[in-house]
């Protein structure tokens, strides 16, 4: 099966029941070490579609550091030099606290719904990508450690 044209009915899905699904994507982003807290770096950016992002693996950071997903808005540039408490608009995906540093490694990435010590639930159903919006990683504080995060997800075809 070609995954670039796999269509796929989700009953399950919070998208609703016969929601048709398009091209499957897979975009990462990163954290470099040494970079400051509380700014954004880009990890996806959604197409003129939604997108679904079903899945989301992780690594890096530092023993006792957490990162997390905020959903950005277009007209929004995200380059590491600027947070969320720069643009109103921005809205976080997942907890602050939600993706532990030093958990996993480039060979064993750690993913969500796993057990994440209590800091959020740990069902994870994925989430929905408005058509040109953004997902961007930061962190709580400064690294010494890089943060790499892969998602992965279906474009909708409504």
């Amino acid at each position: 099966m070609n995954l670039d044209t796999a269509r796929s009915s989700d009953p399950l899905s919070s998208v609703g029941d016969n929601v048709g699904y398009g091209r499957f994507i897979i975009a990462s982003g990163s954290i470099p070490a040494s970079s400051d807290a509380a700014k954004l770096f880009p990890v996806f950016s959604s197409g003129s579609r939604c997108t679904h992002i079903q899945f989301a693996s992780y690594y890096g950071g530092d023993s006792g550091e957490f990162a997390q997903l905020v959903l950005v808005p277009p007209t929004i540039v995200i380059n590491g030099t600027t947070g969320v408490s720069d643009h109103p608009g921005c809205i976080a995906i997942t907890p602050a606290e939600y993706m532990g540093g030093a958990i996993g490694t480039a060979d064993k990435q750690w993913t969500f719904g796993a057990d994440n010590g209590g800091r959020g639930t740990a069902y994870w159903g994925g989430f929905i990508i408005p058509p040109n919006y953004q997902i961007a990683i930061q962190q709580d504080t400064a690294n010494t450690a890089a943060w790499s995060v892969t998602v992965g997800g279906f474009e909708i075809d409504a």
